[in-house]
């Protein structure tokens, strides 16, 4: 498992439990301060099978195909979207998803941050994703999750 732009390792920690001890999760960002944080916390924590990546702002680095990619409040820091979530596929087994946390509307964002689920929606149907399932419990966001399927091309 993958939390994309893992910040502190909100959910890097969480998944590295749920994957257990036989399997490994990454914590992906591009700021080497918080990567330090996650690995430092994960040591503490005995989360040995948690794995810190330095990503670039256009390509996330995964180390190996994941089954799933968390991608939680990080889509909007992203510039060119529809070209983000294609390269995705790279880093998916066959029937990997990708799922997306985001706000619908904040006054923190800039103008250009905002994207509208619809334009998500169409990216990732351009990109070769089916949408798996949606779900409506948060408040300020949305939160889908899109499959690639066997990704043949990619994989």
């Amino acid at each position: 498992m993958v939390d994309l732009g893992a910040g502190t390792g909100l959910f890097s920690r969480p998944l590295a439990r749920a994957v257990g001890p036989g399997g490994t999760a990454y914590a992906v960002d591009i700021n080497a301060d918080l990567l330090a944080h996650i690995e430092r916390t994960a040591v503490e924590q005995g989360l040995d099978n948690l794995v810190a990546v330095q990503a670039t702002t256009d390509d996330p680095q995964i180390p190996e195909p994941a089954d799933l990619i968390l991608i939680c409040d990080t889509l909007h820091h992203i510039s060119d979207r529809p070209t983000y979530l294609t390269s995705l596929r790279h880093y998916l087994r066959p029937g990997g998803r990708v799922a997306v946390i985001d706000f619908f509307e904040s006054v923190h964002l800039a103008p250009s941050m905002h994207y509208s689920l619809e334009e998500l929606d169409g990216w990732a149907r351009a990109a070769g994703f089916t949408k798996a399932a949606s779900y409506d419990f948060l408040d300020s966001n949305f939160f889908v999750v899109y499959s690639c399927g066997d990704c043949p091309e990619y994989n």
